[in-house]
């Protein structure tokens, strides 16, 4: 049985551990009373192994070079926009 789950963005770039083969559905701003940012969605298998992947906010505008991976959606926290990705 799978399960969304909700990953909360905390920096820049970051690792987290969710479980293996996690399908990622979206990202969004989300401001409650414990968390004012980025969030990540997710289907998972919760009985799947931990794996840990690497979430990437890339503002618009700044060159790159690495690859970020998997792209997952793009948000606007106020006057600045990221897109996420996901590897």
């Amino acid at each position: 049985m799978k399960s969304i789950w909700k990953f909360e963005v905390t920096k820049d770039c970051f690792a987290v551990l969710m479980p293996k083969d996690a399908e990622l559905l979206s990202a969004q701003v989300q401001t409650n009373q414990s968390h004012a940012g980025v969030v990540l969605w997710a289907c998972v298998d919760p009985t799947a192994d931990p794996e840990t992947r690497v979430v990437s906010l890339l503002p618009t505008g700044i060159p790159f070079e690495a690859d970020f991976g998997e792209f997952v959606d793009t948000v606007q926290c106020g006057e600045i926009v990221y897109h996420v990705f996901v590897k």
